[in-house]
């Protein structure tokens, strides 16, 4: 039964006081005015309400910025968005300034508009015609475009010229709303540099090259070194080094930086260096003892070091015979009956070299003079004979680890020494 006349049969018999049929007649009443409304809002809502338009169609570089170092090429995508609406074609044509930027390619291997009608760019201009055998909604890829950065820093714009659409696929329509470009950063990169001598935390002494390596993308125009945040030579060819004399430095740690300069900017790197001019301190107490008649035994004390002892160098007779790592050296092969004047002096691991120690002098003994006493008679024959056949090495002297014959002959030779 329509509503109407709902109405018209109870008009009358609706007022007060009701009865339960009235009741039920004003309650499905005001269901159906209350669901008229909501289902209409409800299609509404699905169709778009009054007003509520979609997004505006768009077209747009992404990114939009970027800086990028010059001579080296860059990417850009051109991106639409149609949102809801249902598109098919799009004609970008992009426009830019050929003293900043060179054309290098188009690549639209990815693109979402299958179709291809127009591929060309350079000479400040890119133009790109698509069109797609499905409909397309959405934020769809139209193509990329790589560009090469010149040689002078700058900042330049990518920007939508005339003819860009979008088309819709219904009425062929061009919906274009919105076209952003880019605007793009050309900078000059710096140097890069290294410092290839001395190696990082090296100790140094003395006089030293420090040297390193710098390339740019263009030309290095010169580095310069400096220690502890000062300039001490600059270079403007390869290979860059200087000749740095540590003696004018204190003995601790310094910083030292190669700076390498293009016409543009720079760039640095730093290393740490360790100085150690200070030579040890002198061996003392060096005493020199005959143990037979070639050989001197020398023994002294430690010396010391800021960083540390490497080893001593022994002298005889003002010539340097050894340099050995302990305390002590047996000094043989010598002439029995002579005497020999020793010292010694202590290098550390950068050759730093102390001053001598003190003079020691001592005499080998004569050969045969086993007891010691300064002459070769019967007392040293008996004692031979003593020790015949064994390796003591008293009665040995010929060093060949038996008492025998030999050893008598040598006795012999020198009887009444």
């Amino acid at each position: 039964m329509r509503v109407s006349n709902l109405f018209k049969t109870y008009r009358k018999s609706i007022n007060p006081p009701y009865s339960y049929r009235d009741i039920l007649v004003i309650f499905f009443t005001l269901l159906i005015l209350i669901l008229i409304p909501l289902t209409a809002y409800a299609i509404l809502k699905v169709r778009g309400l009054p007003g509520e338009a979609a997004s505006p169609a768009s077209i747009s570089l992404s990114p939009a910025n970027q800086t990028v170092n010059h001579n080296t090429n860059f990417t850009v995508e051109i991106r639409e968005n149609s949102d809801t609406e249902l598109v098919n074609a799009v004609q970008a044509n992009l426009t830019y300034d050929v003293a900043k930027l060179d054309f290098v390619s188009i690549d639209a291997s990815s693109s979402a508009f299958n179709l291809q009608f127009e591929n060309t760019g350079g000479n400040g201009s890119v133009k790109i015609a698509r069109s797609s055998t499905t409909d397309l909604t959405g934020n769809q890829l139209v193509a990329k475009v790589t560009f090469k950065a010149k040689v002078d820093p700058a900042t330049t714009a990518i920007n939508f010229g005339t003819g860009t659409a979008l088309v819709r696929s219904t009425d062929q329509a061009n919906i274009l709303s919105v076209s952003n470009g880019g605007t793009y950063t050309i900078v000059d990169p710096a140097p890069t540099v290294t410092i290839t001598s001395p190696a990082n935390n090296q100790i140094v002494s003395g006089t030293v090259t420090v040297a390193a390596t710098a390339s740019d993308d263009v030309a290095v125009t010169k580095v310069e070194f400096l220690v502890d945040n000062v300039i001490k030579a600059t270079d403007t060819s390869s290979p860059y080094s200087f000749s740095l004399n540590t003696t004018s430095l204190t003995n601790t740690t310094h910083t030292v930086t190669a700076k390498a300069y293009d016409a543009n900017s720079s760039k640095s790197t730093s290393i740490t260096i360790s100085v150690d001019n200070q030579a040890p301190s002198a061996p003392i107490g060096l005493s020199a003892t005959p143990a037979s008649g070639t050989q001197i035994n020398l023994s002294w004390t430690t010396s010391t070091d800021n960083i540390g002892v490497t080893g001593y160098d022994v002298y005889r007779n003002n010539v340097k015979i050894k340099t050995v790592t302990g305390t002590s050296y047996n000094d043989t092969g010598l002439n029995g009956g002579t005497s020999y004047s020793y010292y010694v002096r202590a290098v550390d691991g950068q050759g730093n070299v102390s001053s001598a120690s003190n003079t020691a002098t001592a005499t080998t003994l004569i050969k045969g003079d086993v007891n010691q006493d300064g002459k070769v008679d019967i007392f040293d024959a008996s004692i031979l004979a003593s020790k015949w056949g064994t390796n003591d090495p008293a009665a040995d002297l010929n060093g060949n680890g038996v008492v025998d014959i030999f050893d008598a002959s040598i006795l012999a030779s020198n009887w009444g020494g």
